[in-house]
Order: structure tokens, then sequence, then C-alpha cells
């Protein structure tokens, strides 16, 4: 079993940015529920598609690997 400090918030933020600045469509941080990054988002209309809060799974729209709204 790893030990050690969590990664700090700070750190995860910055790497969600840097993954949204590099073009990623479907970046996440997961693992920090509360902080508002946990969710997946269509890249085109921004419908939510997979909503999350820590290991908990909510809402799943996602038909055939497509946004229900946009394709």
């Amino acid at each position: 079993m790893p030990t050690g400090a969590p990664t700090p918030q700070k750190t995860l933020k910055a790497a969600y940015d840097i993954g949204k600045e590099a073009g990623l469509y479907h970046v996440y941080v997961g693992n920090m529920p509360g902080i508002g990054l946990e969710n997946t988002y269509c890249h085109q209309c921004h419908h939510l598609l997979i909503e999350r809060y820590g290991y908990q799974l909510g809402q799943y729209n996602v038909i055939n690997g497509a946004c229900p709204d946009c394709g």
C-alpha cells in the first residue's frame, strides 16, 4: 500500500487545466468530491454526460458512445 500525503487539490486543478488547454475533451478530477470538476460534459454542447461524486455515479447520459443531445 503506498504511503504519503494525497495529491493537493491545487495540483489536481492544475492538471485539469493543462489537459483542457491541451485540447483533451473529457478531463475530470476523480476522487476529489465537491470541487466541481468530477463530472464529464459533452465537448460540443456541454450537456452533462457522466455525473460523479467520489466513487458514486449519478446520471449516465451516453447513448451508443455519444451525447444524447448533439450526437
